[in-house]
């Protein structure tokens, strides 16, 4: 009877710690980093000034993104840009100052920030949800997560979106591609992302939130300031 007793006994406990590591996991799973790799078609974005030195510039620019989530809120980092180098030509890429986007839980609003010399600024902008179409039978693993294909349609592009609603996260690497589940991988004729990591870490509550000392601008103004930052950036090359 002892024996019963005590085999009882360590299979209740075995189903306890199961069920501790399970919900451990799942908590676990409600913040972390999805880091990106962003391939940039430099040569499909050329001007017809550009073309004529085509020769001398990469077909491809590569930079690393970051996606940190936490109940939902998401902010989105470039984190590093590379030197694209050809034929003895090197090319750096610059944004213009812009260091992150963030978005919160409740999906209305995307806050931009901007950096000069010490100050950060920001924008806000209203997410308009993109009409896409879902192909739930068009089906991939990405990083062992399983993923439907979805398409949408802007300015003439066509953008292959690979979705995952695993994660039981909305959010997106790329502007304007917000809506359900999360966005593993993108395909167009311009650009790619691709997840390439997926780690399950805690996040800092404040990395979401717009501080208080940031001073907030407009689209106008937000535009002076990135051409103002890629002159900076183009100067600062040259020397």
């Amino acid at each position: 009877m002892k024996n019963v007793i005590l085999k009882v006994a360590q299979v209740f406990a075995a189903i306890v710690c199961l069920a501790g590591n399970v919900l451990a996991q799942n908590t676990k799973q409600t913040e972390g980093v999805i880091s990106y790799e962003l391939k940039i078609n430099l040569h499909a974005n050329l001007t017809k000034e550009q073309q004529a030195y085509k020769a001398m510039i990469p077909e491809f620019s590569n930079q690393s993104v970051k996606l940190y989530f936490k109940n939902g809120n998401y902010r989105i980092e470039e984190i590093e840009q590379e030197q694209s180098q050809s034929g003895g030509v090197s090319i750096v890429m610059s944004s213009g100052g812009s260091q992150a986007k963030i978005v919160r839980n409740d999906r209305n609003y995307v806050y931009t920030l901007y950096k000069k010399g010490e100050k950060t600024y920001y924008t806000v902008e209203k997410i308009v949800k993109p009409t896409i179409t879902i192909d739930k039978k068009s089906v991939k693993k990405i990083l062992n997560y399983e993923c439907y294909k979805v398409l949408y349609k802007s300015a003439g592009e066509t953008y292959e979106i690979w979705v995952t609603d695993a994660l039981k996260l909305t959010a997106s690497p790329m502007d304007g591609l917000n809506f359900g589940g999360t966005v593993l991988e993108i395909n167009s004729k311009n650009l790619t992302y691709k997840a390439k990591k997926i780690e399950f870490v805690s996040q800092k509550d404040n990395l979401f939130d717009v501080s208080s000392e940031d001073k907030k601008i407009t689209k106008e103004q937000a535009e002076d300031l990135q051409e103002q930052n890629i002159k900076d950036f183009e100067r600062k090359a040259k020397k």
